[in-house]
């Protein structure tokens, strides 16, 4: 602590507390092995100033709180206006809140990207895509929604459809059937398709109108709700039936 005591008396005047707080910010870096010895250039950068350090990160220090690469960080999150950069008057480093840092941090937990969804449903590609393409899980970001590069889904959406698609199957197993999705062995039963499109086609429109989201699993009980015999996987099949009917419009 000698060294810091010299440094809050002599050349910064500041407590030992708020130097330690600049080095883990990557603010200050130290140049031997204390961990606390600093070149007159690196504090000069700072003194009388250190109020306006105060609660800032390096682009690399904040990069590894996101676990990436400086340049993959700038990339996701400053070129994308996600966050804001600081600039300190002469001197030419990005800086970062910290607060604004952790505040995005929180918020990313809400959302998921495209492996993680697979992960959790236990699908495959081809099959996260269909569910998009249905609406079943729909992205709240993506090349179809607001031109990002890559599709971010909100958890509290997968997380229902992955308890919709278990319950579905436990309520198979329960009665001899298969825990399988998909469209069922043999031909398929296009006349119950043909009964069940119109009111397929009204509910997605109702939940649009009110600004919500049907899973196939909600609608196959809406149907069976209002007498409609039709299997689970006949919902899915309409449902794919419409969205490539909508994508050839």
């Amino acid at each position: 602590m000698r060294v810091l005591y010299c440094l809050r008396t002599k050349y910064l005047n500041t407590r030992p507390e708020t130097v330690i707080q600049l080095v883990s910010n990557g603010v200050l870096n130290s140049c031997a092995a204390d961990g606390y010895s600093f070149t007159r250039k690196q504090l000069r950068k700072v003194k009388g100033r250190i109020g306006s350090y105060a609660g800032l990160v390096t682009t690399e220090f904040a990069a590894k709180l996101f676990r990436r690469t400086p340049t993959n960080f700038m990339t996701r999150y400053v070129h994308s206006l996600l966050l804001i950069p600081v600039q300190i008057r002469d001197n030419g480093r990005r800086y970062f809140r910290r607060k604004d840092l952790e505040k995005l941090i929180a918020s990313q937990k809400q959302f998921l990207n495209s492996a993680e969804v697979r992960k959790i449903l236990e699908i495959g590609p081809t099959q996260l895509f269909r569910l998009a393409a249905t609406g079943i899980l729909k992205p709240i970001s993506g090349p179809l929604i607001d031109g990002s590069t890559f599709n971010v889904f909100k958890r509290s959406d997968v997380e229902r459809l992955h308890e919709e698609r278990q319950g579905f199957k436990r309520e198979r197993l329960e009665t001899g059937g298969s825990d399988r999705f998909g469209s069922p062995a043999g031909p398929r039963s296009h006349p119950v398709l043909s009964v069940i499109e119109p009111r397929v086609k009204q509910l997605l429109a109702e939940a649009t109108v009110n600004g919500t989201r049907l899973s196939g699993l909600s609608i196959h009980r809406e149907l069976l709700k209002e007498g409609y015999e039709a299997h689970f996987n006949t919902v899915y099949s309409c449902l794919h039936h419409l969205a490539r009917t909508t994508a050839q419009l």
